[in-house]
């Protein structure tokens, strides 16, 4: 059994690993998600989100789930905490999995990788806000994070959704995430439109490692929470469980 920690990316929460979760325990593994400060259900002001309060969350979910070893898995904007997690806890990270998902070097902000001509709107959008966040509108949402699933689905996904805070975008990177020192791996999801095939590639020639490539949009864990699954466990084996009505014997497949 592996257990894999999942982090979301933004304007998500926890919520969002929820279809991937059974998935990865009828491969035999567990799968760990916590609300970042500011997201979902967590009540931090959104106003005073940064990184350092990010890595920290991350600690004590680390701590109070009692964690041993770990795949680290990230997601879109925050990719960029996957370095200070795993160096934060030396040992037990198994490896670091970058799904769609920034890599930054040392230095390097979130901001920097927003495409030019769109990058003002953002600025904008946090400045007329109450408390400096990014927020989407549905029709957006749907096209950027709900890519493949119906309406319905896509509008009750949207209702979960939290605006983002501004502030992490501005903020360096501490450390180069190529210089990491466990196993590497980055999916790129091929019918993304948020962080597109073409730059996800950029990104994992950039990490270094291993690069996996998912037939999904930039929410596959939404979409295809089973081929995301199986993707992420791959390196590390399955045992099967039965489902519901199911008897798993000798030569058999879930």
């Amino acid at each position: 059994m592996t257990d894999f920690l999942l982090i979301h990316g933004g304007c998500h929460g926890a919520w969002c690993w929820e279809r991937l979760l059974p998935e990865l325990a009828d491969l035999g593994h567990r799968g760990f998600a916590l609300d970042l400060p500011g997201a979902g259900n967590d009540p931090t002001a959104r106003s005073e989100v940064t990184v350092e309060r990010c890595l920290d969350a991350v600690d004590r979910f680390i701590e109070a789930q009692e964690l041993g070893s770990f795949v680290l898995v990230g997601h879109s904007i925050h990719g960029m905490l996957l370095p200070g997690i795993a160096l934060r806890h030396p040992g037990r990270v198994r490896e670091v999995v970058f799904l769609a998902a920034l890599v930054l070097d040392q230095g390097e902000r979130p901001i920097d990788f927003i495409p030019e001509a769109r990058r003002p709107s953002y600025y904008e959008m946090a400045a007329a806000s109450p408390d400096n966040t990014l927020s989407v509108g549905f029709e957006d949402a749907w096209g950027r994070f709900f890519t493949g699933l119906p309406e319905a689905e896509a509008r009750a996904g949207y209702e979960r959704l939290t605006p983002q805070p501004f502030g992490v975008y501005l903020e360096p990177a501490a450390v180069s995430a190529r210089d990491l020192r466990v196993p590497k791996r980055y999916v790129v999801c091929l019918r993304d439109v948020t962080f597109p095939p073409e730059l996800c590639r950029r990104l994992g020639a950039k990490l270094g490692g291993s690069v996996a490539e998912i037939d999904a949009g930039h929410g596959a864990m939404l979409s295809h929470p089973a081929a995301l699954a199986r993707l992420l466990a791959a390196p590390y084996g399955a045992a099967p469980r039965p489902r519901a009505g199911e008897v798993l014997g000798p030569g058999s497949s879930p």
